[in-house]
């Protein structure tokens, strides 16, 4: 399953941009390109995921995390595909994070909302002994992840 489509992605990188990423004439987007990159960003996270939860997501509220991860995935992989990742820094570091939250994380669909677990936490544990993901896009849900970082 595809999570991100050429589209959105091509929302996020001028059309100029977009066009020097993927094609090798640098005057056109190759479509072909952005879907192989669009599908090798959703493969990715797929595997990045597939330890703690189900894949392919289908659960709305978990498509809305991960569809913001892939398409910092889906960035990364156009700008390697170039060798111009290095000279990118915010779009290197977005994916590494994005490659750690993904690699990290229960989605919603397999998680109990974050303010249970709290509840039941002294103030020492939190943070020490647990890991709280936020996702700020996903009506202020937060999740938590009890494994070390």
């Amino acid at each position: 399953m595809t999570y991100v489509t050429a589209t959105q992605l091509e929302s996020l990188i001028s059309a100029a941009q977009m066009a020097e990423l993927t094609a090798d004439s640098g005057s056109v987007v190759d479509a072909v390109v952005l879907t192989e990159v669009c599908s090798d960003a959703s493969e990715e996270a797929d595997g990045l995921l597939f330890p703690r939860n189900a894949v392919p997501v289908t659960n709305a509220k978990a498509l809305t995390i991960v569809k913001i991860h892939v398409k910092r995935l889906a960035k990364a992989i156009l700008f390697s595909r170039r060798g111009l990742l290095e000279r990118y820094d915010t779009v290197s570091s977005d994916a590494s994070e994005s490659r750690k939250f993904l690699s990290k994380c229960t989605l919603p669909s397999t998680t109990v909302p974050a303010s249970t677990v709290i509840d039941t936490l002294s103030d020492g544990q939190v943070g020490s002994e647990a890991v709280v993901f936020y996702s700020p896009e996903v009506d202020g849900d937060v999740y938590i992840d009890d494994v070390e970082s």
